[in-house]
């Protein structure tokens, strides 16, 4: 039967595919909602890893709100760079990206601190939009959210600031990109948070550009950067600031998101290159299965293994020949993505190779069953029927 490194379709491709073919691991979608503390209807689109289409219907994705929406030229880079983030050797996890327009006649109304109405400042009916009807509508109609990541651009950095110094149990990752501070509360409350947070785990990146029209936030930023350097922080909460140089106010955010999410996952990011590294030749059968997802069990986030992770070391090995161990990494893989039909072709494979026939056609059954999920675009669903029947004609051999 044909060894295979590669696979096809909506399956995982190498690392080096990933990197020379155009691969978009993320659909669009939007969400209406009408909101009572902006008193306006707002449709924020949300980008939704393809994967979750193959998931139990209770499993829980890391959810990033980006601000300004309204912005496209930003927003749509951000989307692209968050794909490639994803999809090319899972630098990042599946995250669910929500963006929140901020009407431009509205935008500094809704990041003040002036009441608005029933003594409810503009900041504050942006956080209630958030935690009390975003939030809650994502989790109603796409997946429940294991985490909470918020990044901003100027005035909805300082939204970010006063976000994540007012609710701080709610906000696991911050960035907030030229950014400022309009209340020297929010200051000392970011530096008493960064002082008892010894029990949360925060991560907050404050970015500034070095032009000419960035001076005044790359000041506010240093100087807040300054304070923080002569505070004892503990253990749970890390903060950085970047200067990105020559960079101006509008390119800094462009550059600001993905050095937040390559920062802040680092520890996962470094999961596949140990096991490319080392543990891919030390481990093996079941103990190096419980490995990997001990692996993800150690981080500071809670996370799954991607598809990235099962098939590429499930294809080492059977490449080494070595199918008893393969087979144990495509279980934990069916685990979380029990719908996922490639799974159960490379599951039938294996036992094929094993000699066990019955069961390969037992999980061959299966796949038939999940091949009609409509999600499956025809090209995926034909290059997975030429992967079934290799495998039947080969069990015919």
């Amino acid at each position: 039967m044909k060894k295979f490194s590669i696979l096809t379709g909506l399956l995982v491709f190498s690392i080096i595919l990933l990197a020379q073919e155009s691969i978009q691991v993320y659909d669009n979608q939007k969400i209406k909602i009408y909101s009572e503390n902006w008193q306006d209807s707002i449709i924020c689109e949300i980008a939704i890893p393809n994967s979750w289409h193959f998931t139990d219907d209770n499993r829980s994705y890391p959810l990033l709100i980006l601000f300004d929406q309204q912005n496209r030229t930003n927003f749509d880079y951000h989307l692209a760079g968050i794909n490639l983030l994803t999809g090319v050797g899972a630098q990042i996890p599946e995250i669910v990206v929500a963006g929140l327009p901020f009407d431009p006649q509205k935008r500094s109304q809704y990041t003040d601190t002036e009441i608005i109405r029933d003594s409810l400042s503009g900041l504050e009916s942006t956080a209630r939009l958030l935690f009390s009807e975003l939030i809650p509508a994502i989790e109603r109609e796409i997946a429940p959210v294991s985490f909470l990541m918020i990044a901003g651009h100027s005035r909805t950095a300082w939204l970010v600031n006063y976000l994540l110094a007012n609710y701080p149990d709610r906000i696991s990752a911050s960035g907030s990109f030229s950014g400022f501070f309009e209340l020297d509360e929010v200051r000392s409350q970011l530096l008493e948070l960064a002082q008892k947070a010894d029990t949360n785990n925060i991560y907050y990146l404050m970015t500034s550009g070095e032009s000419y029209e960035e001076q005044t936030y790359l000041l506010s930023n240093e100087d807040f950067a300054e304070e923080l350097n002569k505070q004892p922080i503990r253990e749970g909460f890390r903060w950085e600031m970047i200067i990105n140089r020559e960079a101006n106010h509008i390119s800094n955010y462009a550059l600001s998101v993905p050095q937040f999410l390559t920062h802040y996952f680092a520890d996962y990011n470094t999961i596949l290159g140990e096991w490319f590294d080392w543990k891919q030749d030390s481990l093996n059968g079941i103990v190096a299965a419980q490995t990997l997802e001990n692996d993800f069990i150690d981080l500071p986030y809670p996370l799954i293994p991607q598809l990235v992770h099962i098939y590429s070391l499930a294809s080492h090995y059977y490449n080494q020949n070595d199918f008893g161990t393969a087979i144990y990494f495509i279980e934990i893989g069916l685990k979380y993505y029990p719908k996922e039909p490639g799974l159960k072709l490379f599951e039938a494979e294996l036992y094929a190779l094993t000699g066990n026939h019955s069961k390969a056609h037992l999980i061959l059954d299966e796949f038939n069953v999940l091949i009609e999920n409509p999600a499956i675009k025809l090209a995926d669903k034909n290059d997975l029927y030429e992967w079934y029947e290799s495998i039947t004609l080969e069990m015919k051999e």
